[in-house]
């Protein structure tokens, strides 16, 4: 079984599984199906949270996680609201699961200096950065669209959505594309939609994107670079032949003062320590 199921706070009503109906079933035996209710009240069970699927009305213990839910991102319109008043006010903000972005592409301050829209990619690292982070640590959120000092300004054709092609500048389309260049860019891993769910929102009349990264318990996360941002050093001890001779991996950790590119020896210790107390 996964280890990320026997934790209660990576499951969801609606959430497609595999079910053990005792807590030593064999996997020849587990059954398929969806959330229809999560029975357990512990917060970790080592054989499974115990939940009841819809279809047949069988508890049993969750053994592997198959499909997200077809839900919204798990945070309501008021929460999100409570949580932008709260950064407003500098009161109660808890940095380590919670990350705003004011744009994914345009550069504010050098299109201001240029007179003309700038886009900026390093921008669009940054927001995959914090993802990555996330995954390897507490999970969390990462909001596009919103000043670090919560105030919403929106997902506009002015800004990230003029570099988009003409049938597809809508926010359906830009949350569709950040989807697909973190599992087949950044992460190149079939499974992050598992783990990482981008939903567009609408919030004070404005469009928003809310990135929700649930926690990785049994694997660590890595980011893909490329070109220019090549590491020798990342390469010789985590790449191991047959690799793009352009092409690294970046390890990222979050920290109440932010993210942390760390060495993937110091890396893979701090991620092992963690889940050992997990």
């Amino acid at each position: 079984m996964d280890d990320e199921c026997k934790h209660r706070e990576n499951l969801s009503k609606g959430m497609e599984i595999l079910l053990g109906v005792s807590k030593e079933s064999p996997e020849s035996e587990w059954i398929r199906g969806k959330i229809k209710s999560i029975v357990d009240k512990k917060s970790f069970n080592e054989h499974g949270i115990l939940v009841e699927i819809r279809e047949m009305f069988i508890e049993g213990h969750v053994k592997k996680i198959l499909e997200m839910a077809n839900s919204d991102d798990g945070l309501t319109d008021e929460e999100i609201l409570q949580t932008l008043k709260q950064i407003q006010e500098g009161s109660g903000f808890e940095t380590t699961k919670f990350e705003l972005k004011e744009t994914l592409w345009y550069d504010i301050n050098k299109s201001k200096g240029a007179g003309k829209a700038i886009r900026n990619f390093k921008l669009e690292y940054e927001v995959v950065d914090e993802v990555c982070a996330l995954l390897n640590t507490s999970g969390g959120y990462v909001l596009i669209g919103v000043t670090n000092d919560g105030i919403v300004k929106g997902i506009t054709e002015e800004r990230d959505l003029q570099w988009m092609s003409e049938r597809e500048k809508d926010l359906d389309h830009f949350a569709d594309m950040i989807s697909k260049k973190l599992e087949l860019n950044y992460f190149q891993d079939s499974t992050t939609s598992r783990f990482v769910t981008v939903k567009p929102r609408i919030i004070e009349e404005k469009a928003i994107i809310v990135i929700k990264i649930r926690k990785s318990y049994n694997k660590p996360w890595f980011v893909h670079r490329k070109g220019i941002f090549k590491d020798k050093k990342g390469i010789e001890t985590y790449l191991r032949g047959g690799t793009d001779e352009n092409e690294f991996m970046e390890y990222f950790i979050r920290r109440e003062t932010g993210i942390t590119n760390v060495p993937i020896d110091e890396f893979m210790k701090l991620w092992n320590d963690e889940n050992k107390r997990s």
